[in-house]
Protein backbone atom coordinates (compact mmCIF):
# COMPACT_ATOMS: atom_id res chain seq x y z
CA UNK A 1 0.00 0.00 0.00
CA UNK A 2 1.45 3.57 -0.86
CA UNK A 3 0.86 5.69 1.79
CA UNK A 4 2.90 8.94 0.38
CA UNK A 5 6.00 9.60 -1.43
CA UNK A 6 8.92 7.02 -1.20
CA UNK A 7 6.95 4.75 1.38
CA UNK A 8 5.12 1.87 0.78
CA UNK A 9 3.54 -0.49 3.50
CA UNK A 10 3.77 -3.80 2.84
CA UNK A 11 1.27 -6.30 4.49
CA UNK A 12 4.15 -8.24 6.47
CA UNK A 13 5.20 -4.95 7.29
CA UNK A 14 2.19 -3.86 9.20
CA UNK A 15 1.83 -7.23 10.50
CA UNK A 16 5.16 -6.72 12.23
CA UNK A 17 4.21 -3.38 13.63
CA UNK A 18 0.77 -5.01 14.54
CA UNK A 19 -1.15 -2.50 12.54
CA UNK A 20 -2.28 -5.67 9.99
CA UNK A 21 -6.19 -5.36 11.17
CA UNK A 22 -6.14 -1.16 10.47
CA UNK A 23 -4.19 -2.32 7.09
CA UNK A 24 -6.83 -4.52 6.17
CA UNK A 25 -9.45 -2.36 6.72
CA UNK A 26 -8.44 -0.06 4.06
CA UNK A 27 -7.46 -2.24 1.82
CA UNK A 28 -11.26 -3.82 2.48
CA UNK A 29 -13.31 -0.68 3.29
CA UNK A 30 -11.13 2.06 1.32
CA UNK A 31 -9.19 1.27 -1.15
CA UNK A 32 -10.51 -1.46 -3.12
CA UNK A 33 -13.74 0.21 -3.07
CA UNK A 34 -12.54 3.42 -4.10
CA UNK A 35 -10.99 2.07 -7.25
CA UNK A 36 -13.72 0.00 -7.93
CA UNK A 37 -15.64 3.87 -8.18
CA UNK A 38 -12.50 4.72 -10.48
CA UNK A 39 -12.71 8.28 -8.25
CA UNK A 40 -10.78 11.38 -10.56
CA UNK A 41 -8.97 13.81 -8.48
CA UNK A 42 -11.92 16.26 -7.80
CA UNK A 43 -14.21 13.95 -5.88
CA UNK A 44 -11.01 13.09 -3.93
CA UNK A 45 -10.65 16.71 -2.84
CA UNK A 46 -14.13 17.12 -2.07
CA UNK A 47 -14.21 14.03 0.65
CA UNK A 48 -11.01 15.56 2.10
CA UNK A 49 -12.67 18.81 2.17
CA UNK A 50 -16.20 17.48 3.60
CA UNK A 51 -13.57 15.61 6.44
CA UNK A 52 -11.46 18.62 7.35
CA UNK A 53 -15.13 20.67 7.57
CA UNK A 54 -16.58 17.87 9.60
CA UNK A 55 -18.61 19.94 12.67
CA UNK A 56 -17.42 16.61 14.78
CA UNK A 57 -14.46 18.16 15.03
CA UNK A 58 -14.93 21.47 14.63
CA UNK A 59 -15.05 21.80 18.59
CA UNK A 60 -11.66 20.33 19.07
CA UNK A 61 -10.23 23.76 17.15
CA UNK A 62 -9.46 26.57 19.78
CA UNK A 63 -9.75 30.42 18.77
CA UNK A 64 -12.81 29.69 15.77
CA UNK A 65 -15.04 32.08 16.13
CA UNK A 66 -17.50 31.33 13.01
CA UNK A 67 -18.48 27.66 13.24
CA UNK A 68 -21.49 28.40 10.69
CA UNK A 69 -18.87 29.33 8.53
CA UNK A 70 -17.37 26.43 8.31
CA UNK A 71 -20.77 24.69 7.88
CA UNK A 72 -21.64 26.77 5.00
CA UNK A 73 -18.50 26.00 3.50
CA UNK A 74 -19.22 21.93 4.25
CA UNK A 75 -22.36 22.53 2.23
CA UNK A 76 -21.06 24.08 -0.65
CA UNK A 77 -18.88 21.66 -1.21
CA UNK A 78 -21.35 18.97 -0.82
CA UNK A 79 -23.38 20.57 -3.74
CA UNK A 80 -19.92 20.86 -5.93
CA UNK A 81 -19.83 16.94 -5.33
CA UNK A 82 -23.43 16.67 -6.37
CA UNK A 83 -22.81 18.62 -9.26
CA UNK A 84 -19.69 17.20 -10.43
CA UNK A 85 -21.49 13.53 -10.38
CA UNK A 86 -24.51 14.59 -11.71
CA UNK A 87 -22.12 16.02 -15.20
CA UNK A 88 -18.76 13.84 -14.98
CA UNK A 89 -21.12 10.69 -14.41
CA UNK A 90 -24.86 11.22 -15.90
CA UNK A 91 -25.86 7.84 -16.00
CA UNK A 92 -24.50 6.78 -12.68
CA UNK A 93 -27.53 8.21 -10.45
CA UNK A 94 -25.94 6.83 -7.02
CA UNK A 95 -22.16 7.96 -7.87
CA UNK A 96 -22.99 10.90 -5.20
CA UNK A 97 -24.42 8.41 -2.38
CA UNK A 98 -21.39 5.92 -3.45
CA UNK A 99 -18.80 8.56 -2.71
CA UNK A 100 -20.21 9.81 0.92
CA UNK A 101 -20.56 5.97 1.91
CA UNK A 102 -16.86 6.30 2.56
CA UNK A 103 -16.79 8.61 4.12
CA UNK A 104 -17.61 6.70 8.08
CA UNK A 105 -15.26 4.02 6.98
CA UNK A 106 -12.03 6.91 5.97
CA UNK A 107 -13.29 8.13 10.06
CA UNK A 108 -13.43 4.81 12.04
CA UNK A 109 -10.30 4.19 10.01
CA UNK A 110 -8.58 7.69 11.00
CA UNK A 111 -9.48 7.20 14.58
CA UNK A 112 -8.50 3.65 14.73
CA UNK A 113 -4.79 4.78 13.62
CA UNK A 114 -5.27 7.56 16.07
CA UNK A 115 -5.67 5.36 18.81
CA UNK A 116 -2.80 3.33 17.59
CA UNK A 117 -0.11 6.40 17.38
CA UNK A 118 -1.26 7.96 20.51
CA UNK A 119 -0.64 4.15 22.45
CA UNK A 120 2.61 3.87 20.60
CA UNK A 121 3.56 7.29 21.41
CA UNK A 122 2.38 6.57 24.84
CA UNK A 123 5.16 3.74 25.66
CA UNK A 124 7.66 4.25 22.51
CA UNK A 125 9.94 1.71 22.02
CA UNK A 126 9.28 -0.69 25.09
CA UNK A 127 8.11 -3.93 24.65
CA UNK A 128 4.45 -4.08 25.54
CA UNK A 129 4.67 -7.06 27.99
CA UNK A 130 7.47 -4.36 29.82
CA UNK A 131 5.11 -1.80 29.71
CA UNK A 132 2.72 -3.49 31.41
CA UNK A 133 5.17 -4.69 33.86
CA UNK A 134 6.45 -1.32 34.83
CA UNK A 135 2.76 0.03 35.18
CA UNK A 136 1.66 -2.81 37.25
CA UNK A 137 4.88 -2.42 39.44
CA UNK A 138 4.56 1.48 40.08
CA UNK A 139 3.17 2.28 43.60
CA UNK A 140 0.00 4.64 43.65
CA UNK A 141 0.42 8.66 44.67
CA UNK A 142 -0.94 9.20 47.55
Amino acid sequence: MCLGPNFTLHRNSAQQAGVAPIFDRILSELSVKMKRLNMDRAELGCLKAIILFNPATIPDIRGLKCRQDVDVLREKVYACLDEHCRTEHPGDDGRFAQLLLRLPALRSISLKCLDHLFFFRLIGDKQLETFVSEMLDTPLPL
